[in-house]
């Protein structure tokens, strides 16, 4: 499920070939496999994920869910999300938690979508090139 569009997996959800909570299962044990070796994600929230993906399905089950309705989206550290930790990649902010969602993570919540992650700033993937960081790995070297 992993290499699908967002549009498979909307199919795919609304047809009832995979749930919500199953999808985003999915995906979480791929971060959880990957991410050792790409150090790309800075915040995984999984309970809420799961939980998001819980009211999806019922709100399938419903009838009453958008296209994007269960999707598991990741976003950059950069968006401000209630109540998680968004450090923009920065030693000063490690510990910020956001007090509102910015308006890109409320407009794909409110369109259905769940977060269950954060994924590091591009800059800190230049920073491997421009200081030869080692800690962060490209995904194609995989």
């Amino acid at each position: 499920m992993h290499d699908k569009t967002i549009a498979e997996l909307s199919t795919a959800l609304h047809a009832r070939e995979v749930s919500s909570a199953e999808l985003t299962r999915l995906m979480l044990q791929r971060i959880k496999t990957l991410d050792p070796a790409l150090n790309s994600f800075v915040t995984l929230t999984e309970d809420q994920a799961i939980a998001q993906a819980t009211a999806a399905d019922a709100r399938i089950a419903a009838g009453d869910a958008g296209p994007l309705t269960g999707v598991p989206i990741a976003h950059k550290d950069i968006f401000c999300t209630r109540d998680v930790r968004t450090s923009c990649g920065s030693r000063m902010l490690e510990n910020f938690i956001a007090p509102y969602d910015a308006t890109v993570v409320g407009r794909l919540e409110q369109a259905g979508a769940h977060r269950d992650r954060a994924v590091r700033l591009l800059a800190e993937r230049l920073a491997r090139v421009l200081v030869h960081r080692d800690d962060v790995a490209r995904g194609h070297d995989l």
